[in-house]
């Protein structure tokens, strides 16, 4: 394994640390970006045919009429439909949700019938990608509003059937997301008529924004979620968070995860009731439930990988990693990204489908190191398709091009180097991780995740340390001196070996985010481990 640091921090005072930090990462305007305000907001607008969209919603509202909320069920997708119901429930309208089944986008290939129970249908975080489902609500006299973030294709007339208020045609901030569309429809409306509902539901669409990883170097990106971290209203998020601080990288680690988890194990409406409620015990009671649905998920991928280790094995030299498993359809992109963190090369998880008209082909995730954009290379080759960011993905390959497609994008990716290459932001030593650099490095990753990910610091050769554990050896503690420890979190490392080696004076290297808490009633500063040698 190969370590190295865009910085060399060793021996910087924090503020310089900090600057150098922003500079690497092309931020110009360094207190406007550490301080956002609301005048980054755009204007709520301009946002299209939001005013449409505002019509429809307050004719319902007003002649009592029934309001379906149909949503997809990941984290920006629950917090949108969550941002949606809680206002309608404000206005006093008649509204109830509806949600995917299983971990398939939009409306097509599910059923529309609870949907014809409404007069008016609010679909937010899903847009199909044609318009058949929309034209069949409409020919039965519904009324249709899309509060979406997904990319628009120009050819599709779906103005025809629906109001789309969007964030990817004219708007200017790309970035915004599901939740956040939502959220600024809620605020048009407070706007239009005097209310305040909408900023109760600022932390679900600072969630959305976050864990939908947009961007964190968009202005309007920046004010809501620093917003959302100022105002965890949302019962259940509350109860997520507990006593640990509330910040953008929490979110990833402990609302998402739960909330994702739900949505693959098929038990989507979970994660609906959570958000929706404010009944202690019922929030305490699915928090349970779905903490089982995380573990369970994270053995089914455990097992899939010891499964396909022979496929592994025959390709551990290859420039790719391509795999095929028809268990558990939704966790592929879970593991993807496991099996990029241990071979550090483009990975694909496929299975085998057969559509319509009896043809066979792959579908499944991709995931991508560093500094390779697989979903453009994907799509180049003609011979398949990516939808989603450019290092996370869905991708879909027929049978017939699968051998070409296999190496045509293997030619591309080119030869990758298969000693893993982590890189840090910055390379620090033991003396220079003081409170004062903690907390200056905390600064920046406060408000972090899309484009600007948290601080990542390496530190080289410790030979003086103690090695502990947590969670009987669920969890390695290294005590590194003068209260700074390093911790790994569900780790695989040996602690007899660990011992000897500390023992003898074998030095270690880590790679981690740095951060200041409590632990056992002490405050410490401590090494978060994403990598160690």
């Amino acid at each position: 394994m190969k370590f190295k640091a865009q910085i060399d921090g060793r021996g910087m005072y924090p503020q310089q640390l900090v600057d150098e930090i922003l500079e690497l990462r092309g931020v110009k305007d360094k207190e406007k970006f550490l301080n956002p305000s609301v005048d980054d907001l755009l204007p709520l607008d301009s946002l299209p045919n939001i005013e449409e969209a505002y019509e429809k919603v307050m004719k319902a509202v007003t002649n009592l009429n029934k309001i379906a909320v149909y949503y997809d069920i990941d984290t920006d997708g629950c917090c949108s439909g969550t941002i949606m119901m809680r206002y309608l429930r404000d206005l006093g309208a008649d509204a109830y949700p509806v949600i995917n089944k299983g971990k398939a986008h939009g409306l097509i290939g599910q059923s529309l019938d609870p949907l014809y129970e409404a007069d008016l249908v609010i679909i937010v975080d899903s847009l199909d990608e044609d318009e058949s489902q929309y034209m069949a609500l409409y020919h039965a006299n519904k009324d249709i509003v899309i509060l979406d973030h997904h990319m628009v294709n120009p050819n599709i007339h779906y103005e025809r059937y629906v109001t789309l208020v969007t964030s990817q045609t004219s708007y200017k901030n790309k970035y915004l997301s599901g939740a956040g569309v939502v959220w600024k429809f809620c605020k048009y409306i407070d706007d239009q008529n005097g209310l305040d509902y909408a900023d109760k539901y600022v932390d679900l669409a600072g969630i959305g924004i976050v864990a939908d990883v947009m961007s964190m170097k968009e202005p309007e990106n920046r004010y809501i979620v620093s917003q959302c971290l100022q105002n965890l209203t949302n019962p259940a998020c509350r109860k997520i968070v507990g006593s640990y601080e509330f910040n953008a990288r929490g979110i990833g680690f402990s609302i998402a995860p739960l909330i994702n988890a739900s949505q693959r194990m098929k038990h989507n409406m979970k994660a609906v009731e959570l958000l929706l409620s404010d009944d202690p015990k019922e929030i305490s009671s699915i928090i349970r439930e779905l903490k089982l649905d995380k573990e369970e998920q994270n053995n089914y991928i455990k097992e899939i990988e010891k499964e396909i280790q022979p496929q592994l094995e025959e390709q551990k030299d290859n420039n790719i990693i391509c795999v095929f498993t028809n268990k558990q359809p939704g966790l592929s992109g879970l593991l993807a990204t496991s099996l990029l963190g241990k071979y550090n090369r483009p990975v694909f998880v496929l299975r085998k489908q057969e559509d319509e008209n009896g043809d066979w082909y792959y579908r499944g995730s991709l995931r991508s190191p560093n500094g390779l954009n697989l979903t453009k290379l994907v799509n180049e080759t003609k011979l398949a398709e990516a939808m989603g960011h450019e290092k996370a993905a869905g991708v879909i390959v027929y049978s017939h091009d699968y051998h070409e497609f296999y190496e045509a994008i293997s030619k591309a990716v080119g030869d990758v180097d298969t000693k893993i290459e982590v890189v840090a932001d910055v390379e620090l030593g033991l003396g220079d991780i003081t409170e004062d650099m903690v907390n200056a490095i905390h600064k920046l990753d406060y408000i972090s995740g899309g484009d600007f990910p948290s601080v990542t610091v390496l530190v080289r050769d410790i030979d003086e340390y103690e090695v502990g554990q947590m969670s009987n050896f669920k969890h390695l503690e290294l005590f590194l001196g003068n209260g700074l420890e390093a911790i790994e979190w569900n780790t695989h490392q040996d602690f007899e070996e660990m011992n000897d080696n500390a023992l003898l004076g074998i030095p270690i290297t880590v790679v981690g985010t740095v951060e200041q808490g409590f632990l056992r009633r002490k405050m410490v500063r401590k090494i978060i481990i994403s990598e160690m040698e």
